[in-house]
């Protein structure tokens, strides 16, 4: 992913979420953003990455 080579030091953490499998990026231990995956038996068809610190407030993890 491109946020990776933006912010290196970014940590994913597995978290299962409403929508599925989801990881929460953490840089230097705050949230910086969420992202999920939609699998179908092909594989991953859609990936949603929300780094809107507004809309992460909503987010219970």
């Amino acid at each position: 992913m491109g946020v990776m080579r933006k912010q290196p030091a970014l940590r994913f953490e597995r978290r299962d979420t409403a929508d599925g499998l989801g990881f929460i990026l953490r840089d230097e231990g705050r949230r910086y953003g969420i992202v999920t995956f939609d699998v179908s038996d092909q594989g991953v068809t859609n990936v949603w990455l929300m780094l809107n610190p507004m809309k992460l407030t909503n987010w219970s993890l």
